[in-house]
């Protein structure tokens, strides 16, 4: 892990650099926020003392570089915005964690069953379109490599009804 992760991570890992971070990331991406992020209106919002606000600042702007202050504003940084989709995509699987454990449990990802079948079984438990992409993606590759190779099932049965009716006809 590089000394940048590691240093997010850190920041991160601390509850008032967390709040900090999502305070900062969810009224400058929000498209109807006309809200100016200043030191005050994060005080404000947060509630803690003048030491902890500042030394999770320094941390969030000057070691991780996920936010920059301009003009006493803070805004995300382009990596700043990386990091926060990162975490909403966190936030999204945490909400499906039970059904995600329950899937790995059953070994329904890698067993026998039909690909279509995990498919059309994962569609119903997981309504996250997002998460199932992640989950399944390996496993759609898979499959679209052996279309490829061997046509797709629909392709193998048309092919096998085109045979027939030549050797018929």
């Amino acid at each position: 892990m590089s000394s940048r992760e590691e240093d997010v991570l850190k920041a991160l890992a601390n509850p008032i650099g967390l709040k900090l971070f999502k305070l900062i990331a969810t009224n400058t991406t929000s498209t109807d926020s006309s809200q100016v992020i200043t030191s005050d209106f994060l005080n404000s919002q947060t509630k803690v003392t003048r030491k902890q606000f500042y030394s999770n600042m320094s941390r969030l702007v000057n070691k991780t570089g996920l936010i920059f202050k301009k003009s006493g504003r803070y805004t995300l940084s382009n990596y700043g915005k990386v990091v926060f989709e990162g975490l909403n995509i966190i936030n999204r699987g945490s909400k499906c964690f039970w059904t995600l454990k329950a899937l790995d449990k059953d070994g329904i990802s890698s067993s026998d069953i039909p690909v279509e079948q995990i498919l059309e079984i994962s569609a119903k438990l997981i309504e996250d379109e997002g998460i199932r992409r992640i989950v399944f993606e390996p496993i759609m590759i898979d499959m679209q490599k052996k279309d490829v190779l061997y046509g797709s099932p629909y392709d193998q049965r048309r092919n096998k009804i085109e045979k027939r009716k030549k050797t018929r006809g």
